[in-house]
């Protein structure tokens, strides 16, 4: 069209060049007043406030704010909406409230003498007309062992509570921030999320070399296919930029769906908060966060995950309530739809879920998806960095906490008396590049491109749980599959005590687990 121009037609996927503009800003309100009127994510507004938790006052002209402690007023000022912070520590120099500054820190502190990250989430509760903001690193006096350890048993209720939580997933300490700056975006290769889901599945490392495929046309979709037989590229109208769509306008842009014809993934999955060990309960716990990544902004409730540019993904990250939902909503008809591939013992389901894609359906059967979603989670949770090795436990406490209410289960150094039996059966994660055909030069290429891999596991320098669990080392471990008729043993008596008066964060020595064999099979162990 003439005298037009190319954005007016063709407006691409917008997102905002900083998320600290006032644009951002409707957006993320626009996100939690919907989530409000239309979904049931939000806390009850009858929640108390944590302990401790910083004022920031009525509006972003407020340059002060005060660290306040509920319990110690009456009213309704107990009850009062919140927002928590997750972010990462990083060794930068930081303000922490300590036994020495706490009486000041009561009297008020400079926002401009917050580091960066602080300072940022503070304007992002007043913008929202918010008065309330719980940070870790203000709200517990960090060197009081006694009070660290009462508010840190608190920190999953806390999480689990918020009105909303702040994820600064692209800072790498508290003085990097939660926006990411203009400069910063525009040397950035943006890669919209519908081109990295990548297809539909198929099956690992089954690749063709070298060799001349076909194109085959079916309605609304084309597949190239190669003469291997288990080789194809499928390209759906779900790729194509929602911008081309007839009617779509700047003002208008279209919502585009992830996974409903391509893969399913986690957008936050490779940003700097996500490589934190800490951080894995405080976003499996919130029931509403907002993310700041290094491209993007994000919003993540218990119903979907949605993205700036227009993107709506399903959760693939579990949420408390997932995990305490999914143990009653599955059914053995659920468990005979599934496809067990016997040589590696593990199980593809036709419909994505937000597990991993390797359920274990024999452990399933005989202890719970509880059992199933937990070794999910660990497995997710070793890979990721801690700071300190003492934390190894500790970081995971608030969760198993509130997990212990819900299943009414007892927990061992990480692992849940229930099912004992299959938890006991892990290792150093191990990666074998495997395919389904037995030709040679398949081997070899795949061995060029990924080759196998063994994880690097360390004891730590101080005592921190008995051999037979997974905390027991440092580094990235898995669990092995497992069918339960092949299980020759049962749980006799299993004792790991406590150090302290939080038995979900540390234990003593002398932890010991009794196990019986069966007399008849233990004649061929």
């Amino acid at each position: 069209m003439k005298g037009s121009k190319l954005a007016d037609i063709i407006p691409g996927r917008l997102r905002t060049t900083t998320s600290a503009s006032r644009v951002a800003f409707s957006r993320l309100e626009h996100w939690l007043q919907q989530c409000d009127s239309d979904h049931d994510c939000a806390p009850p507004n009858d929640v108390p406030l944590p302990t401790r938790v910083l004022d920031v006052g009525a509006s972003e002209t407020s340059k002060t704010i005060t660290l306040v402690e509920p319990q110690g007023y009456s009213g309704s000022y107990t009850t009062q909406r919140y927002v928590a912070l997750s972010h990462c520590w990083g060794k930068s120099h930081r303000v922490v409230t300590q036994k020495d500054n706490l009486e000041d820190h009561k009297r008020g502190i400079d926002v401009t003498s917050l580091p960066l990250t602080f300072q940022q989430a503070v304007l992002i509760t007043q913008r929202l007309k918010l008065r309330y903001l719980w940070i870790d690193s203000l709200c517990i006096v960090q060197d009081d062992p006694q009070d660290w350890e009462r508010e840190a048993a608190k920190m999953g209720g806390v999480y689990a509570n918020s009105y909303l939580t702040i994820a600064a997933d692209s800072s790498t300490d508290d003085s990097s921030g939660c926006f990411t700056t203009f400069e910063e975006r525009k040397n950035l290769l943006y890669a919209a999320m519908d081109s990295r889901s990548i297809g539909r599945k198929c099956i690992a490392n089954a690749a063709a070399l070298n060799e001349s495929p076909c194109l085959v046309s079916m309605p609304n979709v084309a597949i190239v296919s190669y003469p291997d037989p288990t080789s194809f590229l499928f390209f759906s109208r779900e790729w194509m930029p929602s911008s081309l769509t007839p009617g779509v306008t700047r003002g208008h842009p279209r919502v585009y769906k992830i996974g409903k014809f391509g893969r399913l993934f986690d957008p936050i999955k490779e940003e700097n908060l996500s490589k934190r060990g800490w951080t894995l309960q405080e976003r499996l716990l919130a029931p509403r966060t907002i993310h700041f990544t290094t491209g993007e902004m994000f919003w993540e409730c218990q119903r979907c995950l949605l993205a700036e540019d227009g993107a709506i993904f399903p959760r693939t990250f579990p949420s408390l309530t997932s995990i305490q939902s999914n143990r009653i909503s599955r059914t053995e008809a659920d468990l005979q739809d599934l496809q067990v591939d016997a040589t590696h013992q593990r199980n593809y389901p036709p419909q994505p879920t937000w597990l991993s894609e390797n359920l274990r359906v024999p452990f399933s059967k005989t202890f719970g998806y509880f059992g199933d979603i937990w070794l999910d989670l660990i497995e997710r949770y070793t890979a990721r960095q801690l700071t300190y090795e003492k934390d190894k436990l500790p970081a995971l406490s608030g969760l198993a906490r509130l997990l212990a209410l819900s299943f009414n289960d007892t927990y061992h150094a990480g692992i849940w008396r229930s099912h004992i039996p299959m938890a006991l059966h892990w290792q150093v994660h191990i990666y074998q590049p495997f395919h389904f055909c037995d030709r040679p030069e398949h081997d070899r290429e795949i061995a060029k491109i990924s080759p196998p891999s063994r994880d690097f596991a360390r004891e730590p320098e101080v005592y921190r749980s008995p051999s037979w669990s997974w905390a027991s080392v440092d580094g990235k471990i898995e669990f092995l599959g497992l069918y339960v008729d092949k299980l020759v043993a049962e749980l006799v008596e299993c004792s790991t005590p406590p150090a302290g008066r939080d038995e979900f964060r540390k234990v003593e020595q002398g932890g010991f687990i009794k196990l019986r064999v069966d007399p008849i099979i233990s004649n061929y162990i």
